[in-house]
């Protein structure tokens, strides 16, 4: 499988068992939801519209969902990769092009994520994310036991 034929779908009701069904393996199930809450959560906070299934062709490997919390600030809510893709620079590709294709689409001037994920949190801040300790960001720990990462367009 070519990481250069990664794609973003919108989930349907052709897709969505797909999309339910990947794994995010017994380490990710500690950090991240499964995918049926996922998109029962992005359903019922807008009706999908910013969820989206990660794909290699018509191979599903992943889902990313960002919210915006403003008409300038996003936060992306979940990002998954399924476990048989998880290690070999899929990820890092489908975060890349999930950055390109929501910046480029609503022109946040702020993306957010959180994690208590290490090895999240490393694949984050080499996209330019960052720790910026402020009030918002202890908060955040404050409240969610995860770390909030910045990234400043």
């Amino acid at each position: 499988m070519n990481k250069n034929n990664i794609k973003l779908k919108s989930i349907t009701k052709k897709n969505f068992w797909d999309i339910v069904l990947l794994n995010q393996g017994e380490d990710g199930k500690k950090y991240v939801a499964d995918n049926s809450y996922t998109l029962l959560e992005a359903m019922f906070d807008n009706k999908l519209k910013y969820v989206k299934g990660i794909y290699i062709g018509k191979t599903p490997i992943g889902l990313i969902y960002y919210n915006p919390l403003s008409k300038k600030k996003m936060f992306i809510n979940r990002y998954m990769i399924d476990e048989k893709y998880q290690g070999k620079g899929f990820g890092k590709k489908a975060f890349e092009l999930s950055l390109k294709y929501y910046t480029k689409k609503y022109s946040p001037k702020v993306l957010q994520i959180s994690s208590k994920n290490k090895i999240a949190l490393d694949l984050y801040k080499k996209f330019g994310f960052v720790d910026k300790q402020d009030k918002e960001s202890k908060d955040f720990y404050k409240k969610y036991k995860e770390k909030l990462l910045v990234l400043d367009l």
